[in-house]
Order: C-alpha cells, then structure tokens, then sequence
C-alpha cells in the first residue's frame, strides 16, 4: 500500500500541533461522495459537505486554468456553555489546468497547498491502443515539482480509473483501484443527473481526499474536452434519462457515459 506520510516538501500544516502522520493514520470509512454544483456531500446528495470548490463543476471549461479546492471540517465549541458546531475551510489542492506554453507534463494537476493534503498529484490518460473497445483509463500518479517549476513526471500509480463495459453495471461509468489492482470506489450516474463516487474501502482521511481530488480532475478534464455548453452537466443529464422506459433508460445512459467518459 502507497504511503501517504511522505511528505517534507510540501507547505507548513494547517496548525502547529498538527503533523502529516496524525491526519494519514486517521480513518475514513466507506462511504458514498455525491458531487453538485461547488460542493462534495458525503452520505446523501443533501448531507454534509465534506470539500467545497472555487467552481461550479457543471460548467469548468476547457478555458478554466485553477479550481481551488478546499476541506471542510467540523468541530464542537462550548466556550460560552452553549455548544455548537464550528466549520472551516481548510487548504486542500488548487486543481489546475496548465497552459500549453508552459510545457506542463500534465494537463491536469493536483497542487498541495499544505502539508496535511495528501501528495502532489498528475492525471494521465493511458489505454489508447484500447480505444476501440470503448474503454479508457486514466491514471493518478503522486509527483512532486523539479527545479523546471514544473511538476515531475513519476511512475508512482496511486489511482487507476478504468471505464466500465459490463451490461449488467450499467449505472457504474468507471472503477477505481489503486496502484496494486485493488478496488477502491465505483463512479456512478444516478437517473437525477448525479454524478457519485461510492466508495467501498476503508482508508486514510488523506487517501480520501486525494482520491476526491483526482475524482474532480477527471469530471473537469472529460467536461472540459466536450462541446461547450449553457446547459450545464446535471441539467443535461437529468433531461437525457427523463423517462420511465427502463430499455430506454438503459440505451440513454450508455450514450450519457460516453459523454461522461470519452468514446
């Protein structure tokens, strides 16, 4: 298994009693992320945000160059004897879409902005021999800058995304694993339009976090490369499975996944 407490080089931590090894060995049980507008909600479409980002994730383009994207946290204060909940923003990753004049060995990009996010990260897409199949895949892969300012290119495989062709998953557009081939989350579509990342792994607070990270850096790059759009992802999804066909449901979300997942 990856490790996730390797991290020297990466900015200070959110607070001075805090270490990267306290928030890697914290545990994050599974659990289903749903994805709306600027927030992740875990649990339900309507439970508690868990990250927050800068962007409206039906409407990234292909001209967006950085979603800030930031954890939110929770905690109970009873200074005044009355208890109530605290909630901040904790600095994640700027997610970024770099320039073609800046020569990026990515074209999407996970940057720390703490030392209690998980690890720098790129997203590759690889498969193309495969493409005639209808699959793709893309891989996750931890990285840190060189002296180029420019994040390095790396071997080390956290994730695996792999689009799914089984008839009988047909709500599942893609699977992850990590770098060893063991399953980690299922990307599903819901017939509302909403995109959710259930997750069936018990893991690291911080593996949770990259893998959310890298879950939006897939949504942005594949919303990114499709025609542009007023209509929005969820609206556009929520109309293309509006009917009660379960036939033709079905044919409505293959084409939906194409769309969600390139060709």
């Amino acid at each position: 298994m990856e490790s996730w407490d390797n991290e020297s080089t990466l900015p200070p931590p959110y607070e001075d009693g805090s270490t990267s090894q306290d928030a890697a060995r914290t545990t994050a049980r599974p659990e289903t992320l749903f994805i709306a507008q600027r927030f992740i909600h875990a649990g339900s479409p309507d439970g508690p945000a868990v990250y927050e980002l800068s962007h409206h994730i039906d409407y990234v383009t292909n001209t967006d160059h950085k979603v800030v994207m930031q954890k939110v946290t929770r905690s109970l204060r009873d200074s005044t004897g009355t208890p109530s909940i605290r909630t901040r923003l904790r600095p994640m990753y700027d997610l970024t879409h770099r320039t073609i004049a800046e020569l990026p060995n990515y074209s999407f990009q996970a940057e720390a902005q703490s030392r209690l996010a998980p690890p720098h990260m790129g997203i590759l897409r690889v498969g193309h021999s495969i493409r005639s199949s209808g699959r793709r895949r893309y891989h996750i892969l931890r990285t840190q800058w060189g002296d180029d300012n420019r994040l390095q290119k790396s071997g080390d495989v956290l994730f695996e995304v792999s689009q799914t062709r089984s008839t009988d998953k047909a709500s599942v557009l893609w699977e992850w694993s990590d770098g060893k081939g063991g399953m980690l989350a299922r990307e599903l579509l819901g017939d509302d339009g909403v995109l959710s990342l259930a997750v069936t792994a018990e893991m690291s607070c911080r593996r949770r976090d990259a893998l959310a990270a890298a879950w939006v850096m897939r949504i942005w790059w594949e919303v990114a490369e499709s025609a542009p759009t007023r209509e929005g992802l969820r609206s556009r999804a929520k109309r293309i499975m509006s009917t009660t066909n379960p036939d033709i449901k079905n044919i409505r979300r293959q084409v939906l996944s194409c769309f969600l997942g390139g060709q």
